[in-house]
């Protein structure tokens, strides 16, 4: 061992007598995928490079919370981009890179720790088509460090159709994990998952998605702001050319929400947030509508006026009080009314105060009904600006809880363990893989906790799903084709065969219509994953559902399949199942609930 660390440069030595020489060689062979360049990401990326680990790719996904957007992330740009916020734990980011894609920053940061590491970024939604199978069997390890379900159920998805290993991550405060899932154990999606009561909400402040990110946008940015202790990060001074603009933007909203704090006492106090100079309800309402491609695929969002808003104020007076004051949901012109009213007696409350106490500052009460009321006004004209769905008071007040921020030395100590996991399976000791926890308090008495990976589970229906990669002509090969010629001749399918495509339903036996049209036109182009579940008519227990993954070849008269073609039985309810999750989420489109989330974060900011 001393002979081949000696032979090594002098910058891997250490890492290579640290690890072993067998190890530290696999990690400097091996092409490895980072989802995820976040709190965790960060601190993975910084371990990887100074470990040995030579080709690194990287993708700072589109964050994502609800059906409707999991179902429209195709072809999206990247909204992952970096906030004041993230400075302080997300530590390859500085002020300079505000508003910069965290992919593009973290590998560039990252190259300075280690200049012979090749880091390829991508700033775009891992939901693309263009990161297909082929693009993830292209990897020999995928580690994750999402924030979001829907995206590491895709990643999960494809680490599977690929049949790659996986390294799950995920952090809450004090406490994380670092889960294994190879093909002989687990996948992500084998266990239920519980009710979530945490929100990501790290993209708060730039696109809003849901409504608890206008929640946590109009208590946790917005009525401290106005109400609360001055923000240390407002009065940042940067002077860095290539990112000029941003940063004079963030001084200057912060100077000028200085000077309207100000100005308490004045009767047009709520006025003044809405017009010149802070224009909190337009101007970056504005600036995003200059990125034309962020609207290719969403509504664009509308910026409030604050004299129109005032006209329909007068017109329908005040809002009524008692249980429906509650529930009932306010219309775009009373939540404005509330506002101007709310706003007037938080500033009567903190200008009274200051006279008392000179360091008075008011905090977010959800008990405290003016609190409540302005929380809720700016939470619903917020979701307005951006086409998401208006609360009521009772709603906003049960999303609206207590602040838990995400903790650094967390998110390092699950990178580090997501590293050592890695270097287990390229050195091809996956068997002694561990899943570990990160516990604090309770009944454990070790900080950090390993458990043996467990069996895959047969109620699964990722695990229990073959996967197959279609390459076909789209323009001419059909659906017809695809049951007589795939299906039933080349894999010899029998049974009832029902057909879909993101929740549409494109065939059964009762719905023949589309067997004369081409993939293309069903929509069934490069990227798409096509589901076909086959009803045994003998056999109720032998059912099963194969997905396949088409990929688009120009000319091509025939059609050629790739995959593992033994595809495992279940019964026909779980058979069913991912059928029915994708039906439940084009379902859900129009009345997804707002307290839906996801199961563990590791960025930026979480409410309970």
């Amino acid at each position: 061992m001393t002979k081949d660390i000696a032979a090594l440069p002098p910058r891997d030595r250490d890492a290579a007598r640290a690890v072993g020489v067998d190890a530290w060689s696999a990690a400097s062979r091996s092409r490895i995928l980072m989802v995820g360049a976040g709190g965790i990401g960060c601190e993975l990326l910084k371990d990887l490079v100074m470990s040995g680990f030579r080709d690194i790719h990287i993708v700072s996904t589109l964050p994502i919370e609800t059906p409707a957007q999991l179902l429209h992330a195709l072809a999206q740009i990247d909204l992952d981009t970096i906030d004041v916020s993230n400075l302080n734990r997300q530590f390859l980011f500085q002020k300079q890179h505000v508003n910069k894609s965290k992919a593009q920053v973290a590998a560039e940061a990252a190259k300075r720790f280690n200049p012979n590491v090749s880091i390829v970024s991508y700033h775009n939604s891992i939901f693309e088509p263009k990161f297909g199978v082929e693009w993830f069997r292209s990897f020999d390890l995928i580690l994750n460090a999402l924030d979001n379900i829907p995206a590491r159920k895709h990643v999960n998805m494809m680490c599977r159709a690929a049949n790659r290993p996986l390294i799950e991550s995920g952090t809450a405060g004090y406490l994380g994990q670092v889960s294994v899932h190879l093909k002989k154990t687990q996948c992500y999606d084998c266990e239920p998952k519980p009710t979530p009561k945490t929100f990501p909400v790290c993209t708060i402040r730039s696109t809003p998605s849901t409504p608890v990110h206008c929640v946590v946008w109009a208590k946790s940015y917005l009525f401290n702001l106005l109400f609360g202790k001055d923000d240390e990060e407002g009065g940042m001074t940067v002077s860095a050319e290539d990112n000029a603009n941003e940063i004079e933007d963030l001084k200057r909203e912060a100077n000028e929400l200085k000077e309207i704090k100000s100005k308490l006492e004045s009767p047009d106090f709520g006025k003044l947030v809405f017009e010149k100079p802070a224009q909190i309800f337009s101007r970056d309402v504005e600036r995003l509508l200059k990125m034309s491609e962020m609207w290719e695929n969403r509504t664009p969002p509308v910026p409030l006026n604050f004299s129109k808003l005032e006209s329909e104020k007068t017109l329908l007076g005040s809002v009524s009080r008692g249980v429906d004051r509650n529930m009932n949901i306010w219309s775009v012109g009373e939540n404005f009314s509330v506002f101007s009213e709310s706003i007037a007696a938080l500033a009567r409350r903190l200008v009274q105060g200051e006279r008392e106490h000179g360091d008075f500052s008011l905090s977010f009460d959800k008990d405290d009904d003016e609190a409540l009321d302005f929380v809720t006004s700016v939470t619903n004209l917020r979701a307005h600006m951006y086409g998401i769905e208006l609360q009521s008071r009772f709603k906003v007040k049960e999303m609206a809880g207590n602040i838990i921020p995400a903790i650094s030395t967390t998110n390092a100590i699950i990178a580090g363990l997501i590293v050592m996991q890695a270097f287990k399976i390229l050195e091809g000791q996956a068997d002694k893989c561990k899943n570990s926890y990160l516990v604090h308090g309770g009944q454990r008495t070790q900080i950090i906790c390993g458990e043996t990976p467990q069996d895959p589970s047969p109620e699964c229906a990722t695990c229990q799903a073959g996967y197959l990669s279609l390459a076909v002509d789209v323009a001419q090969f059909t659906l017809g084709k695809f049951i007589e010629g795939v299906l039933k001749s080349e894999l010899n399918f029998d049974g009832d065969i029902t057909i879909s495509e993101g929740g549409r339903l494109l065939y059964d036996p009762d719905f023949e219509d589309n067997s004369v049209e081409t993939f293309e036109t069903l929509g069934l182009t490069s990227g798409k994953r096509v589901m076909v579940l086959v009803d045994s008519l003998d056999n109720d227990d032998a059912s099963f559902s194969v997905n396949f993954f088409v990929s688009h070849k120009i000319g091509t008269t025939a059609f050629s399949l790739s995959g593992d073609r033994v595809f495992p039985r279940m019964s026909k309810p779980e058979a069913k199942k991912r059928e029915s999750e994708e039906e439940a989420e084009i379902s859900n489109k129009k009345s997804k609930s707002a307290d839906d989330g996801v199961e563990v974060l590791e960025d930026d900011i979480m409410i309970l």
